[in-house]
């Protein structure tokens, strides 16, 4: 198969430049099989990965608008900002041309939905969630004026994903929103839930005092509101309980309101090579989560490990029910099964089944790739 790969951001897992978005692209092309040539068209932003460069026959980096450019752009049309950035004239020639030569076209990612009436032949739009749902629950988060603007927006995004071509397959991540974006859009959508990677040393309780770790994205606005309900509503709670508790936040990009949440007994961890470290270094992960949309990969890669895992129904959302996953009720349950993972002094719990891998998401990315070219027969 020749595949044409168009991504709204480099592939890569960069601790500080990468995110959720650019590692699901990353992984998918270390785990396609070397028989599938890959062309990539992509944006620039961070440096192409050394084995992304040899993985690819072809690499094109382009450039996007302007910032101030891209803000009329999103203005104008229903285009986010970040889409109205890629959707320039050299993106249009590059995917259209590539795209003839390619035998299927896979587009990742919400900001190059401007690109896909470009494509020729059969192709694959995957995005972590819908750009529609992510506003929709900005707005929610909103109040007066910008709730209104983003309600507008969302609308328009809508409108927007409604006029993807008939003929190509839709994917995103959580089972969830693939249902309801499917009713919303009258179509067929496909969920392909993350992976995680394999291997590594199971999780064993470490020395040294009571720890609880959070992992996410630290610029992200649900985790930021996430870590700062740890720290100020649930920390306190298990403190009075377990005064010598540490708190260890860990995540790319902490913002100003991370970074102010640090003190005696709370660590704040900017960019980590590896989250598996984290979890490896704590006692439990907790996650108490009041919004979010998708698969939270975090939770995943923590049960991977084998670190007890208390979360929020929100947090815990698209997961399967797992041992050493405990979903609280509310606070007050998530402070009782924090402090009860804590305190244990059982080793670490069997874990059972096989966890997803990226392998595994790779394999349905070019099962859909396979299937898009051979309707299109």
């Amino acid at each position: 198969m020749h595949l044409l790969y168009v991504t709204e951001s480099v592939p890569n897992k960069d601790p500080v430049h990468g995110d959720g978005s650019s590692a699901i692209p990353y992984e998918v092309l270390r785990n396609l099989p070397p028989d599938v040539r890959v062309d990539l068209v992509t944006f620039a932003g961070v440096a192409v990965p050394d084995d992304v460069l040899r993985r690819c026959a072809s690499v094109q980096c382009l450039p996007e608008r302007g910032r101030r450019a891209a803000l009329a752009g999103s203005a104008l049309t229903p285009l986010s900002v970040g889409g109205a950035a890629r959707t320039t004239v050299r993106a249009r020639r590059a995917v259209r041309a590539a795209s003839r030569r390619a035998d299927v076209t896979l587009l990742h990612g919400p900001h190059v939905i401007g690109l896909v009436h470009e494509v020729s032949g059969p192709a694959v739009f995957q995005t972590v969630d819908p750009w529609s749902h992510q506003v929709t629950m900005q707005a929610a988060a909103s109040s007066g004026p910008l709730a209104r603007y983003r309600r507008f927006q969302a609308a328009r995004a809508l409108e927007l994903e409604r006029r993807l071509p008939e003929h190509m397959a839709l994917l995103t991540v959580g089972r969830g929103d693939a249902e309801a974006w499917s009713r919303e859009l009258g179509r067929p959508v496909t969920a392909v839930p993350l992976g995680t990677d394999s291997g590594g040393s199971p999780w064993a309780p470490p020395a040294g005092p009571p720890t609880v770790c959070f992992v996410g994205s630290l610029d992200y606005g649900p985790n930021v509101e996430s870590v700062g309900a740890l720290v100020r509503e649930i920390a306190p709670r298990i403190w009075d309980a377990a005064p010598e508790t540490r708190f260890v936040l860990a995540g790319r990009r902490p913002v100003q309101a991370v970074a102010d949440l640090a003190g005696d007994r709370v660590e704040v961890r900017a960019n980590v090579p590896d989250v598996s470290d984290v979890f490896r270094s704590a006692h439990v992960a907790v996650f108490p989560d009041r919004s979010g949309l998708g698969m939270r990969n975090a939770v995943t890669e923590a049960v991977a490990v084998g670190i007890p895992v208390v979360a929020s129904a929100v947090a815990a959302r698209e997961q399967p029910a797992h041992p050493l996953l405990r979903v609280a009720q509310d606070d007050e349950d998530l402070v009782r099964l924090a402090l009860s993972a804590l305190t244990s002094t059982d080793a670490a719990v069997t874990t059972t089944g096989t966890p997803r891998t990226w392998a595994d998401v790779a394999e349905d990315h070019l099962r859909a790739c396979e299937e898009a070219s051979r309707r299109a027969v």
